[in-house]
C-alpha cells in the first residue's frame, strides 16, 4: 500500500525521469502502484497534462522557478494550498527537492510531512 510520493519514488527508481514525459505511462504506474488512493490519482490524472509533468523535469529552469510555475499552474486548477503542497510534496521530494519543499514552508504555515494524511484524500 504505497503513498503517492512513494509511488513516484518507485517510477522513477523503475523507469527514470522519462516517466513525467510520458503521461499515460505515467498515470498507469499510478494507478498500479497506488490502487488504495482513488480519488488522489484521478484529480491528479485529470489535471495533470503534459506541459504541467513536464514542469518538474524541465532542467532548463532552476528547481525553485520550476515550483513557483508548478503552483501557479494549480492554483489556476483551483487548487487550496494544502493540496498544492501535498503535490508539491508527493512529486518534489522523489525528485531530490527535499530543501526547496522545506524552503515553501513559509508559503504554506500549516502544512508538514505529508500534511493531513495524503491532504486529508484531496
Amino acid at each position: 500500500m504505497a503513498t503517492i510520493q512513494e509511488s513516484i519514488t518507485k517510477m522513477i527508481e523503475l523507469r527514470g525521469l522519462d516517466i513525467f514525459r510520458n503521461p499515460k505511462q505515467f498515470f498507469a504506474f499510478l494507478d498500479d502502484l497506488s490502487p488504495e488512493y482513488p480519488r488522489e490519482r484521478r484529480i491528479i490524472k485529470n489535471n495533470f497534462d503534459d506541459k504541467l509533468l513536464g514542469l518538474f523535469v524541465d532542467d532548463t529552469k532552476k528547481v525553485g522557478h520550476r515550483l513557483r510555475r508548478i503552483r501557479e499552474e494549480l492554483e489556476d486548477f483551483g487548487f487550496t494550498d494544502d493540496k498544492i503542497y501535498f503535490i508539491l510534496e508527493s512529486f518534489g521530494i522523489p525528485l531530490g527537492w527535499e530543501q526547496e519543499i522545506l524552503d515553501l514552508k513559509a508559503d504554506f504555515p500549516a502544512q508538514g510531512s505529508n500534511f493531513n494524511k495524503q491532504a486529508q484524500k484531496l
